[in-house]
């Protein structure tokens, strides 16, 4: 089982996003995608989350090095117009995508920074936004969870143990709450960054992620986006990404020390709207 990803970024200077396809040219894992305003990472593939992970921070890292002068942002827009994705690769089939809706983009939700991804979600990234590729399938619901190391590596480790569940868990299958209502308000409310109405869901999705088989050995990764959810945190996306991915290690230290002061003291975070109470 392998997991790898494309997610996208924008390269801003004096407050206007430039052209990616003009800044990397014809490099090969920090590239283009379609639009060519957005840029995007193309690290390589592992069977494993965290070794994924760091494939990716060495290449946010070289865009320091080789394309200094210029502000990265992630997550739906960037703070801009332009709609990022963080799609993640994965084995199996399309026909996983719609566990993901459940278990995945449901909570994901909660940390999100609207009304950006209320805009995003105007072009991209629904609830069932995947498609089959010649290595299994593409999750695109996802706007672009580069906008923080520690986001990024719960998303990797969340999406990587889902996809383990679906593979061994036949109940999880037979699983599908989210047809209890209509299918098109569902993914109505999900593309209005409805956190109120998704929040009936939240407990139980986050107790059946705490009994699936790989999550003891991504507790610590998988549950910082569950603290966030939990401190009402959503992250910010009006920032440059580049010294929060340069400071990770240090910040790893910090974080360790105390979880829900790091939390609710960084500044790239910023409150949530929902009333969730957990």
């Amino acid at each position: 089982m392998k997991i790898g990803s494309d997610p996208e970024f924008l390269f801003i200077k004096d407050k206007q996003v430039q052209y990616a396809h003009d800044i990397v040219k014809n490099a090969v894992r920090i590239g283009c995608d379609g639009c060519d305003q957005i840029g995007e990472l193309r690290p390589i593939a592992s069977i494993d989350p965290l070794k994924h992970f760091e494939n990716i921070r060495k290449l946010i890292l070289r865009i320091d090095q080789k394309y200094n002068g210029y502000q990265i942002r992630a997550g739906s827009t960037g703070g801009m117009k332009e709609s990022l994705g963080g799609h993640i690769h994965l084995d199996g089939k399309e026909d996983y995508c719609k566990y993901f809706d459940y278990y995945f983009s449901i909570p994901y939700l909660f940390i999100e920074e609207y009304p950006f991804n209320k805009g995003r979600r105007e072009n991209y990234g629904s609830l069932g936004d995947c498609k089959s590729n010649r290595h299994g399938w593409e999750f695109r619901t996802p706007p672009s969870w580069l906008v923080d190391p520690f986001i990024c590596r719960g998303t990797l480790c969340l999406a990587f143990t889902l996809e383990n569940e679906i593979n061994i868990n036949e109940e999880l299958k037979s699983i599908d709450t989210i047809k209890k209502n209509n299918k098109y308000e569902v993914i109505d409310h999900h593309g209005d960054g409805d956190t109120k109405f998704f929040s009936k869901y939240l407990k139980d999705i986050l107790k059946r992620i705490r009994n699936m088989e790989m999550y003891k050995d991504f507790k610590e990764e998988i549950d910082f986006i569950f603290k966030m959810i939990g401190l009402k945190r959503t992250w910010n996306e009006k920032f440059n990404i580049i010294n929060i991915w340069k400071n990770y290690e240090e910040d790893l230290k910090q974080y360790n020390m105390d979880s829900k002061n790091f939390i609710l003291t960084r500044k790239r975070y910023k409150e949530s709207q929902s009333n969730l109470s957990l």
